[in-house]
């Protein structure tokens, strides 16, 4: 199987979320990596198992200290070494941004991530069933 790239990676995993933003993980004003009801974050759908029962309310960055930033420690195998902290970071902010509806904040972590335009997520989205 083809490894993605980081741009195809991240369209791939943000866009559901875009189209769709009652699968987002929030609970409250709270993202979080698993809700009761199954919901995962963008993050939370690529951890581990074990990673993600054992930090559901953790955020990225936090998770990634907590295992010294090794990535096959941390993600499913086909999510590691694909993004770096940073863009996991940008990437799981996009999350919080749709599930809070917070379009201004959307638009800085999509810059943030650099890795497609608003547009392109758009785009991408009407690729979806």
């Amino acid at each position: 199987m083809k490894k993605l790239t980081p741009k195809e990676f991240a369209l791939r995993e943000i866009a559901p979320y875009y189209k769709d933003p009652s699968i987002c993980a929030i609970k409250g004003v709270f993202c979080l990596n698993l809700l009761p009801d199954g919901r995962m974050c963008v993050a939370g759908k690529n951890l581990l198992p074990k990673v993600r029962e054992k930090n559901p309310t953790s955020s990225i960055y936090s998770i990634f200290s907590l295992y010294k930033k090794i990535q096959s420690s941390i993600f499913i195998p086909e999510s590691v070494d694909i993004l770096t902290v940073e863009e996991w970071g940008a990437l799981q902010g996009m999350h919080d941004s749709i599930a809070r509806r917070e379009d201004d904040l959307l638009d800085i972590h999509i810059k943030k991530l650099d890795l497609f335009t608003l547009e392109e997520l758009k785009e991408y989205c009407k690729t979806l069933n």
